[in-house]
């Protein structure tokens, strides 16, 4: 009786769960985290997109059918970055669908970004707007990304920061556009604020050049202009010195011309046609033009130790600048090498730097290759046919403040000019041209003769000058 009680409960029991079964929806397969199983893929599909293509997005995943893989494991995670490193969409997931045996099947359901059905600009007026909108890559339709986000925030900086604008402030705001579906609309809030601009340039450890002629040399970074005939270190000067009678002329200094003018430069200033607005790209340019200014002075190890740039004001800003001025050198010996063609003697005429002159590399570097009086040495010798000559200034020895240099030449072959062809005269005759040239076949080739030609069909004035090569 027993044994048939149990057996009719367990069919009771199996009619039911196969009546459960038939009428609820089919679930995903359970995943177990603790037991992770390896599967073959037997297919993928891709959910919730309508833009992208299915197959490349596969692809981008790194999934293919096929491949074996385990679930739950780092193939599905890997898969899962892939896609979200495309920046494309608001949420990824990978969903294990079903299972036949070790074969598994996988769907990627992905939830698409917003795009952008337009975007305009608040706080700034029409014309600013117009020229921003030619810098920003904004594309109607196109995914509105962080990165994109991102960087249209700092190309507006940019734009802004080149005009001297180092406070402006832009903030991005996202809303939604009903007449679109998924689509939103770009607020792009601009508050420029006011120019920076610089206060005071303080030069230190500028021992021989004064500080006035180094701020001149800065063609591009100005400061603003101010008139200020006492400051506060004055002011000490004046309390702590007994002679009443001599008050202005400690703070004038010499009553020379230079003397009065080195010490109001600092004091007294007008910018008229020149801006005082802070550029970095600007300061590093100028500093380049400091250093090549002290080599110029025989100071050739001369540089900038440390610049430093703070505010001194909402709007203002000062520029600290450290100078290792270095030693100060002289040409001292100069001796040649390689030389067949011509004497030392000769090429020392040429070159026509003394024994004790200030050491200048560009001074060097005009007399040996470039002088516009055409006489430097590579001059002498590419006007006498020598194409392939090269010279090479060395400094064989520095000791204290002197230098010596040894200057390497090869002279190379003599060259002769072959064949002279002319290209880009689409209107005048080339006969007109040829006679104004003085390179000629047959001719020993001359730097000198070519510079000439040159200069003779510009003068034509039937060419752009820049544009003659």
């Amino acid at each position: 009786m027993m044994k048939r009680t149990i057996l009719a409960l367990l069919c009771i029991t199996g009619i039911l769960s196969v009546s459960a079964q038939d009428s609820d929806p089919p679930k995903e397969p359970s995943v177990s985290y603790g037991f992770p199983k390896e599967y073959e893929i037997g297919g993928i599909t891709v959910t919730g997109t309508k833009h992208l293509d299915e197959n490349i997005l596969i692809t981008l995943s790194g999934l293919s059918v096929g491949d074996r893989i385990i679930i739950p494991g780092e193939d599905i995670s890997r898969a899962v970055n892939a896609l979200w490193k495309q920046g494309l969409f608001a949420n990824v997931k990978i969903y294990l669908t079903k299972t036949v045996g070790e074969t598994a099947f996988l769907e990627i359901r992905l939830e698409e970004r917003p795009r952008l059905s337009g975007f305009r600009f608040r706080g700034i007026k029409k014309s600013e707007a117009d020229e921003i909108r030619d810098e920003i890559n904004l594309i109607k339709g196109r995914v509105l990304t962080e990165n994109v986000k991102m960087s249209t925030r700092y190309t507006i900086l940019d734009f802004y920061h080149d005009k001297g604008f180092l406070n402006a402030k832009v903030n991005l705001y996202e809303k939604t556009d009903t007449s679109l579906k998924n689509s939103i609309m770009l607020i792009i809030d601009i508050d420029k604020g006011s120019k920076i601009k610089i206060n005071e340039i303080t030069f230190y450890g500028n021992q021989e050049i004064p500080s006035t002629r180094l701020k001149r040399l800065m063609k591009n970074t100005k400061e603003k202009s101010r008139f200020m005939v006492f400051r506060k270190d004055d002011l000490k000067k004046l309390k702590s010195d007994t002679s009443p009678a001599k008050k202005p002329f400690k703070l004038m200094g010499n009553l020379s011309p230079s003397g009065i003018y080195e010490n109001l430069g600092d004091r007294i200033k007008f910018k008229i046609f020149t801006s005082s607005r802070y550029l970095e790209e600007n300061l590093e340019d100028d500093k380049i033009k400091l250093i090549d200014f002290y080599n110029t002075k025989g100071y050739r190890d001369a540089y900038i130790k440390q610049d430093t740039v703070y505010r001194s004001g909402d709007n203002l800003l000062n520029i600290d600048i450290t100078i290792d001025e270095g030693n100060k050198y002289y040409f001292r010996h100069i001796t040649w090498k390689g030389n067949t063609k011509y004497s030392n003697e000769e090429l020392s005429d040429v070159l026509n730097i003394e024994k004790g002159t200030i050491y200048d590399q560009s001074l060097l570097d005009t007399r040996l290759f470039m002088n516009p009086d055409g006489r430097d040495i590579s001059s002498l010798y590419m006007d006498d046919g020598y194409l392939f000559f090269q010279v090479t200034p060395v400094e064989a020895k520095v000791e204290k403040d002197s230098i010596d240099l040894e200057i390497r030449i090869y002279e190379g072959p003599k060259a002769t000019i072959n064949r002279v062809t002319i290209s880009g005269n689409t209107k005048t005759k080339e006969h007109i041209i040829r006679r104004e040239l003085r390179t000629l076949p047959g001719n020993k080739f001359s730097r000198s003769d070519i510079i000439r030609s040159q200069r003779e069909i510009a003068s034509l004035g039937f060419f752009d000058a820049e544009k003659i090569q």
